[in-house]
C-alpha cells in the first residue's frame, strides 16, 4: 500500500502540508497511514486525487523554493555578498 514521503523532508513538515492540501482538495490523503484504493472509486474520484495531489505538489514545491531563496540571501548577506 502506497505511503508518501518527501525527499528532504525528514521531519515529513512538507509531507504533512501536501496531505492536508490534498484533503483540502477534496480527497482524502494521511501523513503516516497507508493508502486504499478500492472498487468503490470511481474515474471521477480518481481524477479528483491525481488533480488535488497535482495542486498540492506544486504548492509544495514553490513554497520549498521560496525558502530556498530566502536561506541563500540570508547566507549571501551573512557572507557579505549582497
Amino acid at each position: 500500500m502506497p505511503l508518501i514521503r518527501l525527499a528532504d523532508d525528514p521531519e515529513r513538515r512538507r509531507t504533512r502540508r501536501w496531505c492536508g492540501l490534498v484533503t483540502a482538495g477534496g480527497a482524502y490523503a494521511h501523513p503516516t497511514h497507508n493508502w486504499f484504493v478500492s472498487a468503490a472509486h470511481t474515474e471521477d474520484d480518481v481524477a479528483r486525487t491525481l488533480e488535488a495531489a497535482e495542486r498540492a505538489f506544486k504548492t509544495v514545491a514553490a513554497r520549498a523554493d521560496g525558502q530556498r531563496a530566502v536561506r541563500r540571501r540570508i547566507v549571501m548577506e551573512c557572507a557579505g555578498q549582497t
